[in-house]
């Protein structure tokens, strides 16, 4: 099965909060990687709804609790699922 909601849990209520859904969100998929960024950004990379495989990017600002999807230009990274990613300085490592 292949989801596409997200959750977060507060540990200090143990009370779980569902996140944003719809307009910007990413479509459902596993093996993704979720990377946290400057401490308010989770950046998604790639993963698989199990027909196809991803190499897109999207944004979750963790103030507002909003998604967004960045123009990326370069050389993309090949599509791909099981990857790590990583923050190193300014950069995401995947």
């Amino acid at each position: 099965m292949v989801y596409r909601d997200l959750h977060a849990l507060d540990p200090q209520t143990m009370t779980w909060y569902q996140g944003p859904e719809g307009s910007g969100s990413p479509s459902a998929r596993y093996g993704h990687s979720a990377t946290l960024v400057g401490g308010s950004k989770m950046l998604i990379f790639g993963g698989s709804d199990g027909k196809n495989y991803f190499n897109d990017l999207y944004v979750l600002d963790l103030e507002i609790m909003a998604w967004s999807q960045p123009k990326c230009t370069g050389p993309a990274p090949s599509k791909r699922m099981g990857h790590t990613a990583m923050q190193i300085g300014t950069n995401l490592v995947i």
